[in-house]
Parts: C-alpha cells; sequence; structure tokens
C-alpha cells in the first residue's frame, strides 16, 4: 500500500506505506533534515542534535513540499487524501491501505468539537477537516496504525480522543513569563519562534529521537488543555506549556513543535 495524507486549505495529514516501516524512521529522517535546515540554532549543550526546522506554517505549497520529502527519506511512499464524510467502516477502509498516518499544521481545531465556543483569537476553523481527521485518527487506533500528529496535528489527534485546549496561550496565568511559541505578528511573520523542550525519559519520543532535550521550531497559539483519556504528557517547553503526548496502548506520539 501507500501512504495517506489528506490536504485541505490549511492543514495536512499523510502517511507512509512501506511494510516494516515505523514512525520512529520518520521522526529519524524528520530530525536529520531538522539539522540540515538554514538558521537552526546549534544544539542544546550535551545533547545531540536538536530536532528543529524550517516552516511548517499553514501555507499550502510549503506542506505539499516538506513533509512529503522527509515521509520518502524515512523509506515511505507518501499520498494525499482530501477530506470527505466518512463513516467508521469507511475510515477503517480507508486505513486498510496503508501503514501509518502523519497528521501536520494548520489552522485552529473548531472549539465546539470540545465544548466550547470560539473566542476572539480562534482563526482558521474548517470543521469539515476537523472531523475528518478526527475520524482517520480513531480509525488508526482501531486498527493499530501507527500516527504521528504534527502541531495542529496533536491538537486535533488530542480532542478526537476527547481532551480539550486552550485556545489563545496568552491568557494563561503564566503569560508574562511564557517563552516565544510564535513569532510577532502570528500567524503571518517570520517563519517560527524557536525555543528548549524537554522530554520525558523512557518515552517512545525520546526513544525515537535518541534525545531528551532539543530546540524546537514553533508557530503556533494554542496548546492542550485536558490530556485526552489514554494519553499522557511526555513533553514541555522551558516554562512548563505541554509540547507532548502519547497514547499509552498505541503507537501514538504528538509534538507541538515543528
Amino acid at each position: 500500500p501507500g501512504g495517506l495524507g489528506a490536504h485541505m486549505g490549511r492543514s495536512s495529514l499523510e502517511g507512509w506505506g512501506v511494510p516494516g516501516r515505523h514512525p520512529q524512521q520518520l521522526l529519524a529522517s524528520l530530525q536529520q533534515m531538522y539539522s540540515e535546515a538554514r538558521g537552526v540554532p546549534e544544539p542544546l549543550a550535551n545533547s545531540p542534535p536538536p530536532c528543529t526546522s524550517p516552516s511548517l506554517r499553514p501555507d499550502d505549497a510549503r506542506h505539499a513540499r516538506v513533509l512529503p520529502q522527509v515521509d520518502e527519506r524515512a523509506g515511505g511512499e507518501p499520498a494525499v487524501v482530501v477530506p470527505q464524510e466518512l463513516t467508521d467502516e469507511d475510515a477503517d477502509e480507508l486505513m486498510s491501505r496503508f501503514d501509518g498516518l502523519v497528521l501536520m499544521g494548520g489552522g485552529d481545531v473548531d472549539p465546539k468539537l470540545y465544548g466550547q465556543e470560539p473566542s476572539v483569537f480562534v482563526y482558521g476553523i474548517l470543521t469539515e477537516q476537523d472531523i475528518f481527521e478526527s475520524t482517520m485518527v480513531k480509525a488508526s487506533i482501531r486498527m493499530g496504525k501507527p500516527v504521528l500528529a504534527i502541531c495542529r496535528g496533536l491538537q486535533i489527534t488530542n480532542v478526537a480522543l476527547g481532551g480539550t485546549l486552550v485556545q489563545e496561550i496568552s491568557t494563561l496565568p503564566n503569560a508574562d513569563s511564557q517563552v516565544l511559541h510564535k513569532p510577532d505578528n502570528f500567524p503571518e511573520g517570520a517563519p517560527f519562534a524557536v525555543h528548549g523542550v524537554r522530554i520525558a525519559e523512557g518515552s517512545r519520543l525520546a526513544h525515537s529521537l535518541g534525545v531528551t532535550e532539543l530546540n524546537g521550531a514553533s508557530f503556533h497559539h494554542q496548546i492542550v488543555d485536558t490530556i485526552a483519556p489514554g494519553c499522557v504528557a511526555v513533553a514541555w517547553a522551558e516554562d512548563g506549556l505541554l509540547e507532548g503526548i502519547e497514547h499509552t496502548d498505541h503507537w501514538l506520539v504528538g509534538v507541538q513543535w515543528h
């Protein structure tokens, strides 16, 4: 089978399809590409090369170019699937063709999907895509397919599994002490902001990357609030904000940075 992907407007979801391949190959490929990117800061002291990257902001052309390249470096065969209405049976049939699922960055998840009204800070909602990606995440888990969720991908995964989000991190009590999680003039402006990330020892993420500290390229203004049932926190920014989750029973890893 080939990989799986979906791209509509401001976000992408894709995957890979070489039998025997695993998301840790994709993570390793991401790490290699990130370390070769121009303008990426030096590694944190006493740590291997960081997982940092060029911008993966909600830019159709950039998404269409960067992640498929990384997928191919990891030995996968990327494909694109347009968001569509799916029953659970439809989603299972679709996922049966592929070996894994990657959800990329993009605009905000519709807050109504986690029981809230949109605040003035929310932008770029495409509810059709939110529902499509949620359905595919659940299908992947039912079928035992690995999932790698990046930035918005982490957020929609958490919502799909029953968690909630903070709609704007600048409204949190620690706003004055936060590191930069987004560039000035977000969602326009510079490609990304860079900050340190600490990863839990023994986690799938630490095992896959081979590091417990790195520099992450961030372009986000929201984070996970309530972690979805079955998931645990595995990565944090220097200011304590959550930057990564994993599922305890399935190979599902979500990271807030690129």
